[in-house]
């Protein structure tokens, strides 16, 4: 009599749930990226100021969904206004800069280990470029909005649990205000362009 209620309630015992299978384009990624900045200003009195830079840089994101981060440190090489091109390091010591892009991202997946990244952000930045002897310093500070673009591609090789990857980045900005210049700047335009080392934990 027993044996019986007991395979019954065996056989009506619900199956234990399954958990979901978690998304290969979820997980955090982390990576260092070195590329070259393309910075053009121009005032409302129409000068065309351009920042030609050389890019190192730390990118973040968190999801298959989710918040991005991109921190750059600016090496300016080469300095234009009005169509004249000089080399930064014979009129300004030291010259710096400095980008910042954060936003929200997605993720998608496509065949040969490869990933796509992409979303808007806002933007900020400071260009700090200290004139020498005789010279004029120059200072910019644009804000706006841009975005990235991301192809991540995975080789194959792990490293404590987090897959490595490599791959490119591009990041368009546009700026419409300089706290510093206020009543100066007509529009800003910059692209970020390079490539990327980094790891994708799960």
């Amino acid at each position: 009599m027993i044996t019986p209620l007991l395979l019954a309630l065996l056989v009506t015992q619900p199956a234990p749930d399954r958990l979901p299978e978690r998304s290969l384009v979820d997980g955090w990624r982390h990576a260092l990226s070195l590329g070259w900045v393309g910075t053009s200003l121009w005032s409302k009195e129409d000068s065309q100021y351009t920042v030609h830079s050389l890019a190192a840089s730390y990118l973040m994101s968190t999801a298959d969904s989710g918040v991005f981060l991109h921190v750059s440190f600016l090496f300016p090489l080469q300095v234009r206004q009005d169509g004249n091109a000089y080399a930064a390091g014979d009129f300004y010591s030291p010259a710096l800069g400095l980008d910042l892009l954060v936003g929200w991202e997605w993720r998608w997946e496509l065949p040969g280990r490869i990933e796509l990244e992409a979303g808007p952000g806002l933007h900020a930045s400071l260009l700090t470029l200290t004139g020498k002897a005789n010279i004029q310093s120059f200072n910019a500070a644009p804000l706006g909005i841009g975005g990235e673009v991301i192809g991540r591609w995975r080789p194959g090789v792990n490293a404590g649990g987090a897959a490595l990857s490599v791959g490119v980045v591009v990041a368009p900005t546009i700026d419409f205000w300089d706290p510093l210049h206020s009543s100066q700047l007509k529009i800003g335009l910059s692209l970020r362009a390079g490539v990327a080392v980094g790891l994708d934990l799960p």
